[in-house]
């Protein structure tokens, strides 16, 4: 995410609805995405690890740029993202 011209790194996890869709919802901290624009500036990098312990910096086999914001809790700090692209079949989404 990019806020203010700086890069920051946040977590957070695709979720699922009850129809099960795979609409590319995802959760993090409302400390990370709060304005559309950060939510534009998005990259989700999945699947991101590395190869052996302790190893080199983890590397990505799926990323998608760009989000639209859904919702920002100030009670529960949250933001719901949907991203711009879809996840690869392979990917799990938590239950919602």
């Amino acid at each position: 995410v990019v806020s203010g011209g700086v890069v920051r790194t946040c977590s957070g996890a695709l979720l699922d609805d009850t129809r099960r869709s795979r609409t590319p919802y995802f959760l993090t901290a409302a400390d990370c995405i709060d304005t559309q624009a950060e939510a534009t500036s998005v990259e989700v990098n999945l699947l991101y690890q590395s190869t052996v312990c302790n190893g080199s910096t983890p590397r990505s086999t799926a990323k998608i740029s760009g989000a639209v914001l859904l919702s920002v809790g100030n009670s529960v700090r949250h933001s719901l993202v949907r991203l711009s692209g879809q996840p690869d079949a392979k990917i799990g989404y938590l239950g919602w």
